[in-house]
């Protein structure tokens, strides 16, 4: 790939990017905000584009993919690289030293710049995911409205995407980035399966049903049984306002549209035991 394939918004936004580098360690969230903002524009900019190119070629070589598979493969393409990339980077600067149930301090006159560095790159990291997330809200209904679909689950993908970034930016507002952090880095993991599916299902991959079946047993693991234990239960330990109750009854809400999901993606996988993959796609696409 050759330097000239970036997009010129990719340099801009790199450049201002390193400017407020020098200064987010000392000009509190406002800073971690922006340097966030402008994270996340850069990787689109780049390399969303790049993708777009790359599914209309890929699908082009293969003359059984039909026209709108362009348009899923890349948005599908884009959410396979956001979310390894996000679950390599929180799992590198994840500290054992960080507590779920205690937030971290805000900035204030006499300290401006309480964070560790650990702590610093974290949220940063968190506002770049809170721009994700507006721009994969975004990017998913774009998709769908080119390839002229609307999947079963369309208003609870849409209401997920709200439940979310409130959580987030919730989180943020009250310091709990760990729990926050954790709760991202849960989706994030699992997200990569859900991608890979949908990239085997668009290219109607013969390995769609074993990858499935893992995808199944992942998701009951993690976003079932795992989220109450380990989320949900801590976030209700530490309600000592109804903000933060409210939050922990959001942290409910999500699971609840996990366990539907679930529900939803067994009955595709037995669909797929009866069904060719097209079909079920068409079941799912409506």
């Amino acid at each position: 790939m050759s330097l000239a394939m970036f997009h010129p918004v990719t340099w801009l936004l790199v450049a201002q990017g390193l400017c407020i580098t020098a200064c987010a360690f000392y000009q509190g969230l406002g800073a971690h905000l922006v340097l966030g903002t402008l994270v996340q524009g850069a990787s689109l900019a780049t390399i969303y584009p790049f993708l777009e190119g790359w599914a209309k070629g890929f699908v082009a070589s293969r003359p059984n993919l039909d026209g709108s598979a362009a348009v899923k493969l890349a948005a599908d393409a884009w959410s396979l690289v956001r979310h390894t990339a996000k679950t390599v980077v929180i799992w590198g600067l994840w500290s054992p030293d960080f507590d779920v149930l205690v937030p971290w301090s805000p900035p204030s006159r006499l300290n401006p710049a309480p964070y560790t560095w650990a702590q610093t790159w974290v949220i940063i990291l968190y506002y770049t995911c809170i721009c994700d997330w507006f721009c994969d809200y975004y990017l998913y209904t774009r998709s769908c409205r080119l390839a002229k679909i609307r999947p079963k689950d369309y208003n609870v993908m849409l209401a997920h995407h709200a439940v979310t970034t409130f959580l987030m930016g919730g989180s943020a507002f009250v310091g709990y980035f760990a729990i926050g952090t954790s709760v991202l880095y849960l989706h994030e993991w699992t997200d990569i399966f859900i991608s890979l599916v949908k990239i085997f299902r668009t290219t109607k991959s013969p390995y769609l049903v074993p990858l499935f079946s893992i995808n199944l047993f992942v998701w009951f693991g993690t976003r079932i049984v795992w989220f109450v234990y380990s989320l949900i239960l801590p976030a209700f330990s530490v309600t000592d306002s109804s903000f933060l109750q409210f939050m922990a009854w959001n942290l409910v809400a999500l699971w609840a549209m996990h366990l539907y999901w679930f529900g939803l993606m067994t009955w595709l996988a037995v669909s797929l035991t009866r069904k060719s993959s097209s079909e079920v796609t068409k079941m799912y696409e409506r």
